[in-house]
């Protein structure tokens, strides 16, 4: 496939690359209920190549020592206030489940925290009692997982605001398929809630870390980056912003482009999944009225000023997982998370020259 960028080049489209964003609500759904599968049915519903999670969870069980009992009882750690007790590696258990030959995953701890008699206690503020040995570990926070091999992982932790919760940004450096020096920056990020400021200024982040990520040259952490070349950069989160937010006006003005602007149909809401209104209207039903998951694309530099045998990598499709987006025959519940899922196809691509 030959897509004419002017007079004197033209790409040759190789492949496609498939990127889903998804708030997993720590994988318990809008209907209270705790399920990993239900989760890993909507991500292989889309056969992904790229997955970036918020709101998910690393556990390690509890170890509870008791005179009576010599041999350690685990107990499941519950990290959030809406989550479930759990001692999953969720990241690496939905990776495994999406049928990739080597699944590589990653994961960026925001916040470690457990749920203690009803309240949460944050790793800073728990106190282990003495007559027993505590090894809880909740770990919440963001991850990537990939197909394609993972060559290098940054992260950025965003100043607190206020007393909110922290957030933060990750970035993977995925090589891609097309040759082994070819490579993008994955980068996933969830950004604050109930105020457009804590946005703006995470945002802000934001634009500091994927400039950072553009002028990364040295000190790559593996051998086989640092003789990677990166050709830009895809960007997926929560932004919890509308469009007209100032965070999202933030990032666009540093050169990155809203994918659903260019391709999307529609409003591209993907908030309340169910769109279930609470109390005092419970059995008020609407469909997803906020869009708050974004996917954005950035080239780090020009197409037309780039050499033969670059690689670029262009929008092509994106949409909300629902029901009618199934690629397959999983069955998707919408119930799995409060968030829809966000998908875009990107066709890779290959700059050469008219002779």
């Amino acid at each position: 496939i030959l897509q004419t960028l002017n007079h004197s080049a033209f790409v040759m489209v190789m492949e496609d690359l498939t990127v889903v964003s998804y708030n997993v609500h720590s994988c318990v759904g809008s209907d209270g209920k705790y399920s990993i599968d239900r989760v890993s049915n909507v991500l292989a519903s889309q056969h992904p190549d790229i997955v970036c999670l918020q709101e998910i969870e690393v556990n390690n069980s509890r170890q509870h020592s008791q005179q009576q009992q010599p041999t350690p009882t685990p107990t499941p750690t519950q990290t959030r206030l809406w989550s479930h007790p759990h001692s999953h590696d969720q990241p690496a258990t939905i990776a495994a489940s999406l049928g990739w030959k080597e699944p590589h995953t990653a994961f960026s701890k925001a916040i470690s925290s457990e749920v203690i008699d009803g309240c949460l206690w944050f790793k800073s503020e728990r106190h282990t009692d003495s007559s027993s040995s505590s090894s809880a570990s909740g770990d919440f926070g963001i991850a990537i997982l990939s197909r394609h091999k993972i060559l290098d992982t940054r992260e950025w932790s965003y100043p607190r605001y206020r007393t909110k919760t922290l957030r933060n940004a990750m970035a993977c450096l995925v090589q891609l398929p097309s040759n082994s020096r070819d490579c993008i920056w994955i980068v996933n990020t969830h950004l604050g809630c109930h105020t457009g400021e804590e946005q703006y200024r995470q945002s802000l982040e934001l634009a500091k870390f994927v400039r950072f990520l553009r002028g990364e040259k040295g000190g790559l952490n593996t051998a086989a980056a640092a003789t990677a070349t990166a050709t830009g950069v895809i960007l997926c989160g929560d932004l919890n912003s509308l469009p007209h937010f100032r965070s999202i006006q933030t990032l666009e003005s540093v050169g990155l482009r809203d994918v659903w602007k260019e391709c999307g149909v529609g409003y591209g809401c993907t908030f309340p999944a169910e769109g279930l209104v609470g109390p005092p209207l419970p059995w008020l039903c609407l469909p997803p009225v906020f869009r708050l998951d974004y996917i954005f694309t950035q080239c780090f530099e020009d197409e037309y000023e780039q050499g033969e045998d670059t690689v670029v990598l262009r929008p092509k499709d994106i949409h909300v997982v629902n029901q009618s987006a199934d690629r397959g025959t999983h069955e998707i519940d919408l119930c799995s998370s409060d968030h829809l899922a966000l998908c875009a196809t990107f066709a890779i691509g290959r700059l050469n020259s008219i002779t």
